[in-house]
């Protein structure tokens, strides 16, 4: 193990990974997000460092890096225009992950946001995300019901309100909006939001790994 929980209910989860050279970097889950390094290509690890530890409901984050420069983006529960509802985040290392800024908002929308994926291309850093109108897929939501809000714990709460209705309802009840934003390193400035496409589904999709460019696609 590389890191271990601190006691057993305390669960580490939803990690992301990012290596530039000897330079390992994982990001997880632990109420709040941390990140650990290695230096050695993996022999040895830091001691985890909080990236906005004052956040306890959150979900999967992402990381990319180039050289000593890191950007970290996540989802994390925050009133949105009297609604808690999940908002991107970032938080940026200009020293290899010894230090990190503050945590910004990079969205502003009553829908929740999930997924949130890097993919690096030369100096470009290009950022897919998803939105979803949860609480109008699920129902009213309590955050001491399911005060982790993981992808595991969205799905049994939407699993258990899809017996109402016909099935052509129950397939594409939830609706979700693919976005994208590139980010530059030598600014830290994210780009404004594009859709890239509208999905509708039985249960909330989630994105795991982007692919590319290859022929000018992404994957």
């Amino acid at each position: 193990p590389i890191v271990r929980a601190s006691s057993l209910n305390e669960r580490l989860t939803m990690p992301d990974v990012a290596a530039e050279g000897d330079r390992i970097y994982v990001v997880y889950r632990q109420a709040n997000i941390k990140l650990i390094r290695s230096t050695d290509r993996g022999k040895t690890w830091s001691v985890p460092v909080d990236i906005g530890p004052a956040m306890r409901v959150t979900n999967a984050p992402t990381i990319a890096v180039r050289g000593e420069k890191i950007i970290v983006v996540w989802p994390a529960l925050v009133d949105t225009q009297g609604l808690a509802a999940f908002q991107l985040f970032s938080a940026q290392s200009n020293d290899g992950g010894n230090t990190f800024s503050s945590p910004k908002r990079i969205t502003n929308t009553p829908e929740d946001t999930f997924s949130p994926r890097f993919l690096v291309t030369g100096n470009q850093v290009m950022l897919l995300w998803l939105e979803t109108p949860l609480a109008q897929a699920l129902g009213s939501i309590s955050t001491m019901q399911r005060p982790d809000f993981s992808p595991e714990s969205v799905d049994e709460l939407y699993n258990t309100r899809i017996k109402q209705g016909s099935l052509e309802d129950r397939l594409t009840r939830v609706r979700s909006t693919i976005y994208t934003r590139t980010y530059n390193f030598d600014t830290e400035i994210f780009s404004s939001p594009s859709k890239v496409d509208v999905l509708r589904s039985q249960s909330l999709p989630h994105i795991f790994t982007l692919y590319g460019p290859l022929d000018g696609s992404l994957f």
